[in-house]
């Protein structure tokens, strides 16, 4: 099946990670979207611009570094910037790793995305609260203590008719504003999201199938590649049979570039025909022992012991004991990967290119 679908709704539909050194956005077509960059970034991380955008249609736009890679980071940073606001959780969508859009907030590893980069979105959504508060007081002509908020609306002294709404102060326009840091984010004695079962925002369309993966996207005059690997980590390439895929269909070309093999054809499955069919030779390198050796030869490898703890007698407990157990476990080394096969998408123009990636890293990547 072939989908085809703009890069912007794609970048919509699933936070791509973007690597854009130049993007043109038909504005026209997603005025929501106008003020996302096309190029350029990371954005300072000291501008309220940099995090929220605040549209003309009532969405809030949250721009994040960190990606969803299935911990559900989609649903939680959201929470958080949807609690800080007062805003309906319902209308907080974000962009993920799009290097024009977003701070560089270091790579997604570690549990740091809640820890580092919700914090970071929180204390900017309460500075944008407080400037919305500051504008709608000027709007109102009440203090800032006179003014309460209820999903996006400002209301003074109570007044549901002395009110106005986040969209009116600042639709569509920018904060231009720096975060002061000097704003106290809420208590979390008053959140109303964060903390609270929310459904994950990431799963129904996988449960159904209509996510759209990386596989997914295609772009004018698309062709597919793919890499020929050998056997072994380390070896050389010594030559490649060009006339043994030279009947394959669609064939596009044939890359051979130090030590990195691949074809480049008009449909995958003839990439992948001719991925498996061109006849490469390699001098092969034992880098890494086989697979039924490598527990032996870890224990081989020089260490550097040390205990972080030190407490209590462990001989002593084992010595008092009615019975003791010995045994070893061993088992195959595990890939920290994805699911599916990786892949990635490059738009290359005479100027500019456009690379999505499933990256953990996408600034780093670029």
């Amino acid at each position: 099946m072939k989908i085809e679908i703009s890069r912007r709704q794609f970048l919509k539909a699933t936070g791509a990670l973007v690597v854009a050194f130049g993007w043109p956005i038909d504005v026209k077509s997603q005025p929501a979207s106008a003020a996302l960059r096309t190029s350029g970034g990371p954005l300072p991380p000291n501008q309220l611009d940099s995090w929220l955008i605040i549209q003309k249609d009532g969405m809030i736009t949250v721009m994040t570094g960190k990606v969803e890679l299935g911990t559900g980071v989609s649903t939680s940073l959201r929470q958080i910037v949807a609690d800080e606001l007062d805003y309906p959780f319902e209308k907080i969508i974000w962009i993920q790793g799009d290097t024009a859009n977003t701070v560089d907030q270091a790579p997604t590893f570690g549990s740091q995305t809640i820890k580092r980069g919700g914090s970071q979105l929180r204390q900017a959504a309460a500075e944008a609260k407080a400037t919305l508060l500051s504008l709608a007081a000027n709007r109102l002509g009440v203090p800032v203590e006179a003014l309460t908020i209820e999903q996006g609306v400002i209301s003074a002294n109570g007044n549901a008719k002395n009110k106005v709404t986040y969209v009116e102060l600042l639709g569509g326009l920018s904060f231009n504003r720096e975060i002061s840091g000097k704003i106290k984010p809420k208590s979390p004695s008053d959140y109303k999201l964060v903390g609270k079962p929310v459904p994950r925002v990431d799963i129904p369309t996988k449960v159904s199938g209509e996510h759209i993966y990386l596989q997914n996207l295609r772009v004018p005059g698309m062709v597919h590649g793919r890499v020929i690997r050998p056997s072994s980590v380390g070896a050389k390439l010594i030559n490649v049979d060009e006339s043994s895929i030279k009947e394959i269909p669609g064939l596009v070309k044939i890359v051979a570039k130090g030590n990195f093999v691949g074809v480049v054809c008009e449909r995958e499955e003839q990439a992948i025909r001719a991925a498996r069919e061109l006849k490469v030779n390699w001098q092969e390198a034992r880098t890494l022992p086989p697979m039924n050796e490598l527990s032996d030869t870890l224990r081989k490898i020089p260490s550097d012991d040390r205990a972080p703890a030190n407490t209590g007698d462990v001989d002593g407990a084992f010595g008092g004991a009615a019975k003791t157990f010995k045994s070893t476990y061993q088992w195959p080394y595990q890939l920290h990967a994805s699911m599916g096969p990786s892949c990635a998408v490059a738009d290359v123009k005479n100027n500019e290119a456009t690379i999505w990636s499933a990256t953990q890293g996408a600034h780093q990547l670029r």
